[in-house]
């Protein structure tokens, strides 16, 4: 049992909770409207499962030569492959039963997230920036799912202010990562990222971050508005 709740990392879906952020500047917390967004929670929460359980299977072999994700279930061999392929079509399944039947009106940004992230899994992670443009839109996905499940309003700035932080928070990732190749190594298996690339990095961190700052200077001039 603990191998399949490590597999599904249920620590992580508190980032779910971004399907609230839209209430903030909308209809409140009236009893209709938090049940419409916990139900776009229960889903997103699925498929974020799902979606951690693929990209574990599909990374199992780079995650063998890291010294803390080689103890990851499916790298440690704790759960098997296949089991983890049907695992992750079995929870993409709930995931979308629970969209249409909780929150019906979520059921686009859902099925969005569900192929975006798959997308990632199986190949955008190994591209140059595209990878954490792609979570920057994947975080952003929920935000726009309680906006759709509930009628609450989410501004063009909103989107663009949360794609660029969560970018930047990526990046910022990506350069703890690099920091902590042990030496005589360039960059982590299955990354698209070497030591020269820190530069760089920092850069952009940056841009994304005052992009992001500036966008919701701008999403709050508009609803005050």
């Amino acid at each position: 049992m603990r191998p399949i709740l490590l597999a599904l990392r249920p620590a992580y879906w508190l980032k779910n909770a971004l399907v609230f952020v839209p209430l903030l500047q909308g209809r409140g917390t009236q009893q209709g409207t938090m049940l419409l967004a916990l139900g776009a929670v229960v889903a997103f929460s699925l498929a974020a499962s799902s979606a951690y359980v693929l990209n574990d299977v599909l990374d199992v072999g780079s995650d063998r030569q890291h010294p803390v994700k080689r103890h990851r279930p499916f790298a440690s061999g704790a759960l098997d492959l296949r089991t983890g392929l049907l695992f992750a079509a079995g929870l993409a399944g709930g995931a979308t039963l629970a969209g249409v039947s909780l929150a019906p009106r979520a059921a686009g940004p859902l099925a969005a997230y569900l192929v975006l992230s798959s997308l990632y899994s199986l190949g955008l992670k190994h591209v140059f920036l595209a990878d954490v443009f792609t979570l920057g839109a994947l975080y952003t996905l929920r935000i726009v799912a309680g906006g759709v499940a509930t009628g609450a309003p989410v501004s063009n700035a909103l989107v663009i202010a949360s794609v660029a932080l969560f970018a930047a928070l990526a990046i910022g990732k990506r350069l703890v990562e690099l920091r902590q190749l042990p030496p005589g190594r360039d960059r982590w298996p299955g990354r698209p990222y070497h030591n020269g690339h820190r530069k760089y990095l920092r850069q952009l961190a940056v841009v994304a971050g005052c992009a992001s700052l500036v966008s919701v200077l701008v999403a709050e001039l508009v609803w005050r508005g």
